[in-house]
């Protein structure tokens, strides 16, 4: 029998190749594939005769096979075609590379179908429908009821998936929940394991709008049990950093004001605020857990700059970690010459270093030079070694887990105390949950921009607007502007990209529209002197139409820059793009932003591109965000456990994370014995989970 906990190579079915698949897709443990949650379910439990078949349904049948015919040479590509028949009509049936299965049925067998109906020389057909044995149509998984539909995973499709996801839940060992029973009781929650066998297996009759919605009683009792065990957690750790001894160092205010006067600029009251809040904690015998959250553009960088810089001056050293090569190098070029005028050395670590800088960052630190160290992911890798780490600024903290930041931090634990922890964040999370999630941090916020800043007028066009947007490049490059032009993915090879806007076609296009010379090609899978090149040529306006993916969304500061072009922007979530808008207005130039998008748009997607169009407020926009949410805008969260959750997704559980809290905090003052084994059961938990992490 299987447990939670166990491996997944540990589940019927799962050889060493699937398992490296699953491990590739983030899948280690049962526990892991239980909670891949499908990404919309399909009602397959209708039947429709074949007289009532209608042109551009999905529906199912129940036939008997008349006549099987295989088609074109032997291979992969031969097509099969089924002429079948019930009590009302007959119609064809037609599979496309898919010749295995002529060997599976005979004529004269019932089978049951379920695919879509389109029209082929004037007579209906079903195309590529699934299919099984009528007789087996009963226990099915992939007719005959609500069906789960997964996110492919490598090689392993929505079929194979659920055939994983069944065996799974078969083989499941008793599960006893962790939550105490009064609790369960309490709060109406569902027993765990009809709770996951209905999260993937809808019982028949059921609202399928609540499973799209993840609004069901299933999903309610597993993301309640998820989002109790968060806010134990922030509570626990709440209890142990009041117990905490920091380095109290000393800062004099002139020191403060030297770091200041080497800044290019004024800061705003805003941002004056917050440093005040930061070198408070600085100077505390407390170590700092500090949140610094603000909209794109309002000067965080300034400020995690000031406190980096303040504790390199009192001798110590400041690890900051970003989420992207382009961010971290993007900081090194900022602070880099600002430290050094105070006489501070800013060193940066990334994964692309020759094996000689890695020698030297990594021997700087444990000599213990007070320096600056910016880096990627490098940075938590097991021979980063500090001496006297003083200061840990985690930038874009929602790109890192709860174990990679904690691994950083425990890289400066000595003589048992804890350097300060700085987390900044430019993704808008609204006012009703930032002190939810972030309740083991105390949260200050930059809500002014600074002076001079023009607005960003935002536009909704349609993608076939292609001659306007030439003739928009040709005259921002004439005014020796900047211009990106996002596509949603890099080239037409890519899997789902047929229908996408593409770095290589786009740039091809428009390099054949402006001038080789002046589009510039920017993306992931370059390296990093290729991205460093790109980059510098566009500030420069060698090359001053820029052609990219979201790789630009966080870290490319080029004041320069006055226009954002966002193909199919309807494909892109609302605070992704409020990021993206955010790379122009950035210097005194009038800004716009065009969304231009396929059409016709859903009505979610049109109230999408116009609370963008309406409001410029970072903040704004994740509150209409939450307004908005449906299964569509869920999409980008579900598989990619925001903020640290496999289930939850506290913008659309934002009434369940309030009744959690409720719950955790009653649950973290009792000292009763069910209270007690599930903080110690949770602690073991918890203390596995960051290991995994640490080890992946």
């Amino acid at each position: 029998m299987l447990q939670l906990d166990d491996s997944v190579e540990l589940v019927p079915g799962v050889g060493p190749s699937r398992a490296a698949e699953l491990r590739a897709g983030g899948i280690l443990l049962v526990s892991d594939l239980l909670a891949y949650l499908p990404m919309r379910y399909e009602d397959r439990s209708e039947r429709t005769a074949l007289g009532d078949l209608q042109p551009g349904q999905r529906t199912g049948v129940e036939v008997e096979i008349l006549t099987i015919q295989r088609k074109g040479p032997p291979g992969r590509r031969q097509q099969v075609e089924l002429r079948v028949a019930d009590e009302t009509g007959e119609a064809r049936v037609v599979w496309f590379n898919q010749p295995y299965v002529a060997r599976r049925f005979s004529r004269g067998d019932r089978v049951r179908l379920f695919g879509p109906v389109d029209e082929y020389k004037g007579n209906l057909q079903i195309v590529n429908p699934v299919v099984v044995d009528a007789e087996m149509a009963a226990d099915s998984l992939h007719v005959g009821r609500p069906v789960p539909i997964y996110r492919r995973i490598g090689e392993l499709g929505p079929g194979i998936l659920r055939r994983l996801v069944a065996g799974a839940l078969d083989a499941l060992d008793e599960l006893n929940a962790r939550l105490p029973e009064a609790v369960v009781a309490e709060h109406a929650l569902m027993p765990l394991r009809r709770a996951l066998t209905e999260l993937h297996y809808p019982p028949q009759g059921c609202d399928l709008g609540q499973w799209d919605n993840l609004r069901s009683e299933a999903h309610r009792a597993l993301v309640m049990a998820e989002l109790v065990d968060f806010q134990v957690v922030l509570g626990l750790q709440r209890q142990r950093a009041s117990a905490e001894l920091g380095f109290g160092r000393q800062l004099a205010d002139g020191t403060v004001r030297r770091i200041l006067c080497e800044l290019p600029f004024v800061l705003t009251g805003a941002q004056t605020r917050v440093l005040r809040d930061v070198v408070g904690d600085l100077r505390s015998s407390a170590p700092m857990h500090r949140l610094v959250q603000g909209d794109v553009g309002c000067g965080k960088t300034a400020v995690l700059g000031v406190a980096s810089i303040a504790v390199a001056l009192a001798g110590e050293q400041a690890a900051v970690l970003a989420p992207t090569e382009i961010l971290a190098r993007q900081h090194a070029r900022t602070l880099g010459a600002w430290a050094q005028s105070l006489g501070i050395d800013v060193i940066l670590t990334t994964g692309s270093d020759s094996a000689p800088a890695r020698r030297s960052v990594r021997g700087r630190l444990r000599d213990g030079d007070a320096v600056i160290v910016i880096g990627t992911h490098a940075l938590l890798e097991d021979d980063v070694e500090f001496v006297r780490l003083g200061l840990v600024v985690i930038d874009e903290q929602h790109r890192f887990g709860v174990g990679q930041r904690a691994a950083l931090r425990a890289k400066g634990k000595r003589q048992g105390r804890q350097p300060d922890l700085l987390v900044t964040t430019a993704t808008p999370i609204p006012r009703s949950l930032a002190l939810t999630l972030y309740g083991d941090l105390e949260v200050s916020r930059i809500d002014e921009m600074p002076a001079g800043r023009q607005p960003i007028v935002t536009r909704q066009m349609p993608r076939s607007a292609q001659g306007e947007l030439v003739a928009k490049l040709k005259g921002v490059a004439a005014e020796s502007g900047r211009a990106f032009v996002v596509a949603p993915a890099i080239d037409p090879d890519e899997d789902g990209a047929e229908t996408l806007a593409t770095v290589a076609t786009v740039g091809r296009d428009l390099k054949d529209a402006l001038g080789d010379k002046k589009v510039g090609i920017l993306h992931g899978r370059l390296d990093a002197a290729a991205k460093e090149r790109a980059i510098a040529d566009f500030a420069s306006g060698a090359t001053p139409v820029l052609v990219c993916t979201t790789v630009i969304e966080v870290g490319v500061d080029v004041p320069a820059a006055t226009l954002m072009v966002v193909l199919q922007a309807d494909r892109f979530g609302l605070a992704q793009l409020h990021q993206l808008r955010g790379r122009v207005g950035r210097g005194e130039r009038a800004s716009e932003c065009w969304l231009m998008t396929d059409e016709p748009l859903s009505e979610i997607a049109d109230a999408r591109m116009t609370a963008l169009c309406d409001t410029h407020d970072g903040f704004v926009v994740a509150e209409r965000d939450l307004e908005l949410r449906g299964a569509g805008e869920l999409l980008g969260y579900r598989q990619t456990g925001a903020f640290g959750f496999r289930i939850a997704n506290p913008r659309l559980h934002a009434d369940w994370l309030v009744e959690a809290r409720d719950i955790a905090a009653r649950m973290l003052i009792e000292d009763d014995a069910a209270a007690t084994v599930y903080r110690a059961a949770l602690r073991e938990s918890w203390r596995a989970r960051m290991q995994l992490t640490r080890a992946g």
